[in-house]
């Protein structure tokens, strides 16, 4: 696996604590949006971006399964960034809302993502 110089931002649009996993591994959770900061969207810790079609390490693949728990449903997105797109040297922002994703790069790329699954996740 390759290391390359791009990361992914995420950021909880969302007025709830977002858990995030990726790739199976847990990342760290994002706080919420709130008044103090006039409702802007938060990041979380960049991601790295590894020039590999995939795994299970909690970094960005060229095939990655994302997963967010908000307001008890788990969501599963599928996020794919094709290096032949958007070179892995490339930092993008990803947007989590409640029921969908959007990834943008500062080359004008943009992509909307829908759940491929969801799930009834009662919180403990």
């Amino acid at each position: 696996m390759e290391a390359a110089n791009g990361k992914v931002v995420i950021f909880n649009t969302t007025r709830v604590q977002l858990t995030l996993s990726l790739n199976g591994s847990h990342l760290q959770s994002i706080d919420p949006i709130d008044k103090s900061n006039n409702y802007a969207p938060v990041a979380g810790a960049p991601v790295e971006r590894v020039n590999a079609s995939g795994g299970t390490d909690p970094v960005f693949y060229t095939n990655n399964t994302l997963t967010t728990n908000y307001g008890g449903v788990r969501y599963n997105y599928e996020v794919k960034i094709d290096p032949t797109e958007i070179d892995t040297d490339v930092w993008l922002q990803l947007f989590v809302f409640s029921n969908s994703l959007i990834v943008l790069s500062n080359h004008g790329k943009a992509q909307s993502i829908t759940p491929s699954a969801t799930e009834f996740a009662p919180e403990a």
